[in-house]
């Protein structure tokens, strides 16, 4: 596998204006819903009772600032998609760069962690591997 350019990772919490969200549900309220005539089976896309549902759910009940709290937490962004700002040094990267990045990171990570724990694990995990009976072979 060829060498992969380290890319310095720093957190970058999500945060949605109140008035990004505030002209969504604007827009949600004011939806023009088409008729539905003989969507029953949803034939023809997603039935217009769904997508109202949908809406007043988004409405009404979906909590933004929840869902933003959790992406913050757990959720990182892979360099030039989603959240993160466009890599204009790096105009050539793709899923597969992103796929080397994540492999190097999570085996630096890995190797940083482990330390002599990886080796009594290995150990530990033959051991128990070895007492574990075999069906026998014909």
């Amino acid at each position: 596998m060829a060498a992969t350019e380290h890319f310095q990772l720093e957190p970058v919490p999500i945060h949605v204006p109140d008035a990004v969200l505030d002209d969504l549900k604007a827009r949600l309220r004011l939806t023009r819903w088409p008729d539905d005539a003989g969507n029953h089976d949803w034939y023809y896309g997603v039935s217009r009772s769904y997508l109202q549902e949908l809406a007043d759910y988004w409405l009404n009940q979906y909590d933004w600032r929840q869902a933003e709290a959790a992406i913050n937490a757990i959720v990182p962004s892979l360099p030039g998609f989603g959240f993160s700002t466009p890599l204009p040094d790096h105009p050539d990267m793709n899923f597969w760069k992103v796929a080397d990045l994540w492999h190097t990171s999570s085996e630096e990570t890995r190797a940083s962690r482990a330390g002599s724990t990886s080796r009594c694990v290995a150990v530990n995990q033959g051991t128990l591997n070895s007492s574990i009976p075999r069906p026998a072979t014909t």
